[in-house]
């Protein structure tokens, strides 16, 4: 007897049981109709002898496959019993059995007025096992007395407007259901509760739900055509991707690993989840490109370890503090006034520092979303960066499109509770300044801008002491590692040069001012311009990014490319974690990526 059968119920409410090995040629077979709902059948579950059905009569139905039909090639299924008469339409159901010795499975049901039924098969026999012809009794159980004195509830009521799925997942005691105000609900089996609520971010209805125990990840559907994977164990979202314009109707897994069917109204397609990928992508942050990324280093809080965190800024005008395990949104600030155009963190007083495209730079207080304002710049703040001069001393630097570097005492505030302006000067006349960096090995600061030139100062006296000419565009980023300066420019190079030569050093560094001649090597790889640096700490090795969506990981002193990432994406800025080998980036669409550096040995 096969046991391979295809089951669809129809709104005239019937049952049809269906051969599906019979050839193409001889169009699908029908074995048997099942007929006894008095509405249309909108759920079945198909296990060992029994068929379970639900419907818009609000009944629960068993039929039970006729023992002596061993030789016949089809089973015949006969009505056994009326489980539940539920209060609502039944919208969905799920039977499952965890791996304990014993369990004979429970079967869930969700109905339309927000209410999850829960059925348990009895076995009369003993010892009690599941067979293909075991007889079965079955008990509904719950913990709440509805109001219209039907059967008892499975989880109090928490939804007024009626689950659309539910899924029983045995071996993890959880029950996850859909729902008509665009929610999945978890729930816990042995404590009775929701667990938590997951909102749709695009506002509309979940459609589908499919589980995946290899990854303890839920897949979902929605009806703006997306598919999400929500992660069991950490709690979040872990992925998504928009596949259509159109919306899903259903997900199921398929017979091949990794793969998952999705239906439309019209289409049926299959899709592979890679998860072997060196990026993710952040969900639910901003929605203007990300603008500036800041990692900040652990700090000592009580008996709890360290505290490490991520900032984010954007021209949706707010900042962000980020979860760097998790990447979620812990903190958001807004900005009301003027959009933003830079950030950085002062790390000691714990305070986000924001540059505006109207000159302004503000201090953040993250506990109340209060600031403190500061204006000098008449143009757009481009670069921001604390400069620690000394062990006692911590500097602000800040410069702008106007050409004008100026240096601010953070810690000192006057009655004003404005920082003080230590000193300011027109380092780039008549040119933007796009990026600002501190050598504290040479102490000295370097600015460099759109008239291609990286400009060398003493950090301390603030006096002029030399440039490095040989970018043939604009200068757009900065970066350091030791005696090695690397600049970034939208000549789409990345040119290594010696901070500061030699003949420009001590007494004599004011007095002899360099011009060009200390560049080292070109590294060419990107395609468009090259828009944030960084050194690794752990490898040494240099990290790229850049408009044409690539991230690149070189061995500068060989001028080799190591490890490749490419995505669609226009890449603003990047980050290096501090508690993981892993770069952050954020995306003129918006986004932020994050890539695993790993040992790059090898071209991606």
């Amino acid at each position: 007897m096969t046991t391979d059968l295809v089951l669809s119920g129809s709104a005239d409410a019937s049952i049809k049981v269906w051969d599906p090995h019979v050839g193409v040629t001889q169009g699908p077979q029908c074995t048997q109709t099942l007929v006894g709902h008095g509405g249309s059948v909108t759920a079945l579950v198909h296990k060992a002898a029994y068929i379970i059905s639900g419907s818009t009569d609000r009944s629960i139905r068993l039929w039970r496959a006729v023992e002596g039909r061993r030789l016949m090639a089809y089973p015949w299924f006969e009505p056994q019993a009326v489980l539940v008469l539920a209060e609502g339409w039944i919208h969905s159901l799920s039977f499952a059995a965890s791996s304990k010795v014993g369990d004979q499975g429970t079967l869930y049901a969700a109905d339309s007025t927000g209410a999850v039924l829960k059925v348990v098969p009895h076995v009369l026999e003993s010892p009690p096992v599941w067979r293909p012809m075991s007889r079965v009794d079955w008990r509904v159980e719950g913990q709440a007395e509805p109001k219209g004195g039907g059967p008892p509830l499975a989880f109090r009521r928490v939804c007024d407007r009626g689950f659309l799925a539910v899924r029983y997942l045995a071996d993890e005691g959880l029950v996850v259901t859909l729902s008509y105000d665009c929610c999945m609900r978890v729930f816990d089996v042995h404590a009775g509760g929701c667990r938590y609520v997951v909102e749709n971010e695009n506002g509309c209805q979940f459609t589908s739900l499919e589980y995946d125990p290899e990854h303890a990840q839920v897949v979902l559907a929605d009806k703006r055509g997306y598919l999400w994977l929500w992660d069991l164990r950490r709690q979040c979202m872990a992925a998504s991707k928009r596949l259509a314009t159109d919306a899903i109707v259903a997900v199921f897994k398929s017979r091949v690993a990794g793969e998952f069917g999705v239906c439309y109204a019209q289409l049926l397609e299959f899709w592979r989840i890679e998860r072997d990928l060196d990026y993710n992508i952040v969900r639910g942050g901003h929605t203007g490109p990300v603008v500036s990324l800041y990692a900040v280093p652990g700090r000592q809080v009580g008996q709890g370890g360290l505290d490490f965190r991520v900032l984010s800024a954007s021209q949706d005008n707010s900042i962000r503090v980020w979860d760097p395990e998790r990447m979620q949104c812990l903190r958001l600030l807004r900005e009301t006034r003027s959009e933003i155009s830079v950030m950085t963190f002062y790390e000691q007083g714990n305070m986000p520092i924001t540059g505006h495209d109207d000159g302004t730079i503000r201090l953040w207080t993250l506990d109340t979303g209060s600031t403190i304002n500061m204006r000098e710049h008449t143009n757009t703040v481009s670069c921001l960066a604390m400069v620690a001069v000394s062990k006692q001393d911590e500097l602000l630097f800040s410069a702008g499109f106007d050409g004008w570097v100026c240096v601010w005492n953070v810690r000192k505030r006057s009655h004003t509770s404005r920082p003080e302006l230590l000193y300011h000067w027109e380092a780039h006349p008549s040119s933007e300044v796009l990026c600002l960096r501190h050598n504290p090995l040479k102490n000295v600061i370097l600015t460099a801008g759109n008239d291609r030139r990286i400009k060398v100062w003493n950090a301390r006296t603030y006096d002029y002491m030399g440039e490095h000419v040989g970018h043939s565009e604009a200068v757009a980023c900065l970066a350091l590692d030791a005696n090695f300066l690397f600049s970034g420019s939208e000549d789409c190079s990345i040119r290594v040069w010696d901070t500061v030569p030699a003949a420009g050093q001590g007494k004599r560094q004011a007095k002899l001012p360099f011009s060009g001649g200390t560049h080292l090597k070109t590294l060419t790889g990107h395609k468009q311009t090259v828009t944030a640096i960084e050194v690794l700490p752990l490898s040494g090795h240099l990290v790229s990014c850049g408009t044409d969506g690539q991230l690149l990981i070189w061995d500068y002193t060989a001028a080799v490319v190591l490890r490749r990432f490419q995505r669609p994406d226009e890449f603003r800025c990047l980050a290096l974690r501090h508690d993981a080998d892993e770069v952050l980036v954020g995306t003129m669409q918006n986004a932020i990526y994050r890539f695993a550096a790993g040992e790059a040995v090898r071209l991606g």
